[in-house]
């Protein structure tokens, strides 16, 4: 594992811009869902300018309090994005301080990113699953939805990243385009390696810009 600058938290890959504004204007995605909004100026503008003047909802997730003030202010401007403030998935699978550790070193000899220095890295990715908010967002959002999306971009925490892919994956009942971010980095690099193995994904566009991203559509199933 090699140690990100930093903690990944902002796209402004140029790569990635224009992959995913050509994907929203071939595809014109109406019912939206973001994990990982941080303060809005990353992946949700980018969605959101692309979008331009179409029609569309879309819910954006955010976990740290201070962040997602942010986030409501920065995204005013438009009306059909909401700013959701909790976990994406189930508190019950938030993972351990134990399960933190393990999932790293399995990952140890891995040739991916990982955030924060080593000697802190486990502190810090669990004071990111301690504030007291609500959680199963990616549920409540999908289900405002019939269980259908047309567009998922994942980019959470590091830690969150392969646990988010997993459950939402359980609960979709459409084919949906799928924006996966940081896929040379820990959070999506198993992610990414599932989409590669499963009949049921069609791997559009995949990068090596910054700490990687990928861009696949799921072929889904009806239940």
């Amino acid at each position: 594992m090699k140690t990100a600058q930093g903690h990944c938290m902002a796209v402004d890959g140029t790569d990635f811009r224009d992959s995913v504004t050509a994907i929203i204007r071939e595809r014109h995605p109406k019912r939206i869902i973001e994990s990982g909004t941080y303060i809005g100026l990353g992946s949700t503008k980018i969605v959101a300018d692309a979008l331009g003047d179409d029609y569309y909802k879309f819910f954006t997730i955010e976990s740290n309090p201070a962040a997602y003030a942010e986030a409501c202010n920065n995204l005013q401007k438009y009306p059909n994005i909401r700013v959701c403030s909790g976990y994406s998935v189930p508190r019950n699978m938030l993972p351990s301080r134990d399960e933190v550790i393990a999932w790293l070193d399995a990952l140890k000899n891995e040739d991916v990113y990982v955030d924060f220095q080593e000697h802190e890295r486990v502190a810090c990715y669990m004071r990111e699953v301690g504030w007291q908010v609500p959680d199963d967002l990616l549920r409540i959002c999908l289900r405002a939805f019939g269980y259908c999306a047309d567009l998922i971009v994942l980019d959470s925490s590091g830690h969150l990243g392969l646990i988010e892919f997993t459950y939402v994956l359980s609960l979709l009942r459409s084919p949906c385009i799928f924006v996966l971010d940081d896929t040379k980095h820990v959070k999506h690099f198993q992610s990414l390696a599932q989409i590669k193995a499963d009949s049921q994904f069609n791997l559009i566009k995949e990068s090596d810009e910054k700490f990687g991203f990928c861009i696949a559509e799921w072929r889904g199933h009806v239940r």
